[in-house]
């Protein structure tokens, strides 16, 4: 093979190599149109699937933050919704999952029965939230399953974290919980008002009066403040009471601030003037 041919060959996979090696590490900068929300929506969603290392997930949820931004600004809530959801991809933080689910829900009301499972589904290992339940169980003598709960213990440890950060004696706390767990036996009625009793097969429903103390307390006041106090401790540790849609929704009445589009600009910084990608740099022109 003469010299001319072998650079002509030479040449040729060089080129090749370059426009390869080009094409792996091309940047989304020319399918992103400001345009056109929907074109970060799908080129975020899948940088971020695609993404190795922190670098490239930054990037991808920057893309996805900027399509909530300006779909949110040209009125396609539905599409800045989607962003909000796909932020949520991979993330780890219980914090900026809530807050991205709660602004997906105040852009796009229709989005409510995913936004419940999805909280539904957070709250169901959260230690600090199963631990007010369990003493909100207790306390109503329901005995079965409050000591189901305190059995775990990943729940012993919040109710426990949650006296030490009121300064309550955690020995005292144990013992009001202990005796409300062994009343099995001595309240028939489990804290309810009604009970159905069955004559003459027809089912009755009749005052409960077997009560060792009125219903959802305790023996006596103070073991009854301990424990709403250790309850509510639990609960705004928790994620339920923390962000702005269950304090809404149970009325509370403390300031606490809704998530916002805004609040997206900051968290990624981004900058809605310089919308397109250019050689992996946001710029105001293509």
């Amino acid at each position: 093979m003469n010299s001319a041919i072998r650079r002509s060959m030479y040449m040729i996979g060089a080129t090749t190599l370059v426009l390869l090696l080009g094409f792996s590490s091309t940047q989304p900068a020319a399918t992103l149109d400001p345009g056109q929300p929907n074109s970060y929506l799908e080129q975020g969603e899948l940088l971020l699937a695609q993404a190795e290392g922190r670098e490239e997930t930054r990037r991808a949820r920057q893309i996805l933050a900027m399509g909530a931004v300006l779909a949110h600004r040209t009125g396609q809530d539905d599409i800045a919704a989607s962003c909000c959801i796909a932020l949520v991809d991979g993330q780890d933080d219980p914090a900026l999952i809530s807050q991205a689910w709660d602004l997906a829900l105040m852009l796009d009301p229709s989005r409510l029965a995913a936004w419940a499972q999805q909280r539904n589904m957070a709250h169901a290992t959260d230690s600090s939230a199963l631990g007010a339940e369990c003493l909100r169980l207790a306390r109503n003598a329901e005995v079965g399953d409050a000591s189901a709960l305190y059995q775990r213990a990943t729940v012993r440890q919040a109710i426990r974290d949650a006296a030490l950060r009121l300064g309550l004696p955690v020995q005292d706390v144990t013992r009001v919980i202990d005796g409300l767990l062994t009343t099995t036996g001595r309240d028939e009625c489990r804290g309810r008002v009604f009970s159905t009793q069955v004559h003459d097969g027809e089912s009755v429903r009749v005052l409960c009066d077997d009560h060792t103390h009125p219903i959802a307390t305790t023996g006596d006041v103070e073991s009854l403040r301990m424990l709403l106090a250790i309850e509510l401790e639990c609960l705004e540790s928790s994620t339920g009471l923390e962000d702005w849609a269950s304090a809404w929704s149970m009325h509370q009445q403390r300031p606490f601030e809704a998530p916002s589009i805004e609040q997206l600009i900051e968290l990624y910084q981004i900058d809605p003037a310089r919308p397109y990608l250019v050689n992996g740099q946001w710029s105001s022109t293509r």
